[in-house]
């Protein structure tokens, strides 16, 4: 699948961070984690330090990648959101996400600014599987399912189906090619819980702040985020329909 990550950021008009400071975050994080693959490394790279043993579990060292690492480029300059809006300048808490080649591979980090300098949020580097029933589970099920034009999954997994179902098949028709690739994205896509009281766009332009109560998750489609708000629906956490292939073709993602 083709895809213009600038293209989309000019679009929805994100402006562009200091390229030098991501850059050396996203290099530190890279080598606390497959050069140093030490602890203390990683957990000063990274916003969350309890994902800092899941990491050195999973990814095992490579310390030859010390040099790739060190040469690494972005291959756009990062842009800014701070709670779901485009920003001017970098702010605590404001994101960006990183793209780059790592191991002849498209790879993409998301970075938080905090105030002890850009850490990466490996959120979904760190993610479990998603077990049957969970919420997770249930927005991969739920997206796969909007491509797929399976109604009676969206039946079962959207609130409010009857009038949430035209929203999603609005401008849902690739042929058959194209659909192959946009399928196995979206089985691809890896989906985290948003932080409560982080702020996300919906693909509509409503503001959603999450919450235990509203529960947000965010997949990385590709090189972009995707979020999805849930809500209790006949007695079962439900997703709330957006216009997502609308916002995904406008943003030239699919």
């Amino acid at each position: 699948m083709r895809r213009s990550l600038l293209a989309l950021l000019l679009l929805i008009g994100v402006v562009h961070a200091q390229a030098d400071e991501p850059l050396t975050a996203t290099r530190s994080f890279l080598t606390a984690v497959f050069v140093t693959h030490e602890r203390k490394a990683v957990a000063a790279a990274v916003l969350d330090a309890s994902q800092v043993d899941t990491l050195l579990k999973r990814y095992p060292a490579h310390p030859e990648a010390g040099d790739e690492i060190g040469h690494l480029k972005l291959l756009h300059d990062p842009f800014l959101t701070w709670q779901g809006t485009p920003v001017g300048k970098s702010r605590p808490g404001a994101r960006a996400l990183a793209e780059f080649q790592f191991h002849d591979q498209l790879a993409v980090l998301p970075l938080v600014l905090t105030a002890h300098g850009w850490k990466a949020d490996a959120g979904y580097m760190a993610a479990p599987a998603a077990k049957a029933g969970s919420q997770a589970a249930t927005i991969r099920r739920f997206f796969f399912a909007v491509f797929r034009k399976d109604d009676k999954t969206l039946n079962e997994l959207t609130v409010d189906p009857k009038h949430g179902i035209p929203i999603l098949m609005a401008a849902n028709d690739f042929p058959g090619g194209d659909l192959d690739v946009i399928l196995e994205d979206a089985m691809d896509m890896m989906v985290i819980p948003a932080r409560p009281g982080d702020t996300w766009m919906m693909p509509s332009g409503r503001l959603v702040t999450a919450s235990p109560t509203r529960p947000v998750w965010v997949g990385l489609y590709g090189t972009v985020e995707v979020p999805f708000e849930l809500k209790e629906d006949r007695g079962h956490w439900r997703v709330v329909p957006e216009p997502y292939v609308v916002n995904l073709r406008a943003r030239h993602i699919i």
